[in-house]
């Protein structure tokens, strides 16, 4: 399958190097690398970035590209490199900051130094980003005084900021892209014989809706037995995935070329269960001991052979919607593998949703952080419940962000329709006719063609 693809796209990709090799404009080039990453070409990936930086050497996006391919390839301290320079040449966006972040998480010197750097840099204005990638890397580093430091100062900015109109929550992912991600996978992971199954919400979905999650973000599976390093390679040899990063060995993030992202959950066994997680967050199930196939949509899937008792000992009564529901609080299974970190976590979701005007869970958070993390609810979290019930208290300001984001997505929804119409009857026509199809262009319809291909 993985050598008639590239057989069937070898002449896309000639057409978009071409492109790229006479114009080497920032958006061909970017397309071309990330189509060559999919396709495992990850020194020609490399090469394709290194000229593309000579002609654009302030890009931003084209540097962030170059450290990611950088450390794709095992160069780690080039990599490394790369991205302090860019951090330190743009500290305005901290650009670079979170893969910087990514690949410094073993060293806790270097995770302590940008740290510094980043919060010394901050000011008014233009401090909310550096100090919150700021305590990230205090707290990766385990300097957790600094840490907490850093997050009292950014909720108490959003405090001083007052309320804020509500931000667009993330784009779910539809029901057929989601479908086409989660089948795929498994058949990849199935065809290396690594037993795979649907958890979390996906299995939730399927079993209790017959249907993803209307909201879900991405879609869950887990694995039994195969080693991180096998899992990493299936995945970054087959055009339709690549990895997208790894915090620990026991949760892998893949994306699919549909744009679907999937976390590889590793069940490991310990004392009598199968545990799942990562560094902060762990969950405990019975032993899956065998898997069964679940009829969905003409397609099989993979699931545990007792669902039903994943399910239940996930989110208790499960047939019962819980709008509320998080998984790092509600669940019966969970474990705590670091209290600190995991207050912290809960302490940057607090900001998160304050930041971005979403006061409904930030209350919640608060309120659920109080109950679980007595020990760390500091000056600073009362502060925040007493500036959400101040929003509820003020009816007036509560309606006004409520219109003002529907209106706000009602006005993108009809200048989106605006334009397509505009494209479609007068820019196109008039580009197909007069200039050559650019790279990024051969490269949407090869996206489109292997999704048609890889249904066949």
């Amino acid at each position: 399958m993985v050598a008639w693809l590239n057989r069937q796209f070898e002449e896309v990709l000639t057409a978009a190097r071409a492109k790229v090799t006479r114009d080497c404009g920032v958006a061909d080039s970017l397309a071309l690398a990330r189509f060559l990453e999919y396709f495992g070409q990850h020194e020609e990936r490399n090469e394709v970035l290194t000229v593309a930086r000579r002609v654009h050497p302030s890009s931003n996006a084209l540097t962030i590209e170059k450290v990611r391919a950088l450390a794709q390839l095992g160069h780690l301290s080039e990599a490394v490199e790369l991205a302090i320079e860019l951090l330190k040449s743009d500290l305005t966006r901290a650009s670079g900051g979170a893969t910087l972040l990514f690949l410094a998480r073993n060293d806790g010197e270097l995770l302590n130094q940008i740290g510094r750097l980043l919060s010394s840099s901050s000011a008014d204005g233009i401090r909310r980003r550096r100090s919150e990638l700021a305590a990230k890397f205090f707290n990766a580093a385990g300097n957790r005084e600094r840490a907490w430091r850093e997050i009292d100062g950014l909720i108490k900015g959003s405090i001083d900021r007052g309320f804020v109109r509500q931000s667009a929550p993330p784009l779910a992912i539809g029901q057929s892209r989601a479908l086409q991600a989660l089948v795929e996978a498994q058949q990849l992971l199935t065809s290396r014989s690594i037993t795979n199954f649907a958890v979390s919400g996906t299995l939730l979905g399927l079993i209790r809706d017959n249907a993803f999650i209307r909201g879900d973000k991405d879609i869950d599976i887990g694995t039994l037995g195969a080693p991180a390093g096998a899992i990493r390679e299936v995945f970054d040899e087959h055009p339709l995935f690549r990895i997208k990063w790894f915090d620990s060995d026991d949760t892998i993030k893949v994306q699919h070329f549909n744009g679907v992202e999937i976390d590889i959950f590793r069940h490991i066994e310990r004392s009598g269960s199968h545990w799942h997680g990562d560094r902060i967050f762990g969950w405990l199930n019975s032993i899956v001991e065998d898997i069964s196939v679940f009829k969905f949509r003409s397609h099989e899937i993979n699931t545990p052979i007792h669902p039903e008792l994943y399910l239940e000992e996930n989110y208790g009564d499960w047939n019962i919607p819980q709008l509320d529901f998080d998984a790092s609080f509600d669940t019966p299974n969970l474990v705590i593998e670091d209290r600190e970190a995991a207050a912290f976590h809960q302490a940057m979701r607090v900001f998160r949703f304050l930041s971005e005007g979403h006061y409904t869970k930030a209350e919640r958070v608060v309120r659920k952080f109080q109950d679980r993390f007595p020990d760390y609810t500091s000056e600073t979290i009362r502060l925040a419940e007493s500036f959400i019930k101040k929003f509820y208290g003020d009816e007036d300001w509560r309606r006004n962000v409520y219109l003002a984001a529907r209106n706000q997505r009602a006005k993108a929804s009809r200048k989106a329709t605006g334009m397509r119409y505009f494209y479609a009857s007068r820019v196109y026509p008039t580009l197909k006719s007069t200039l050559p199809p650019p790279a990024w262009r051969i490269l949407r319809d090869a996206k489109r063609k292997i999704k048609a291909l890889a249904q066949i």
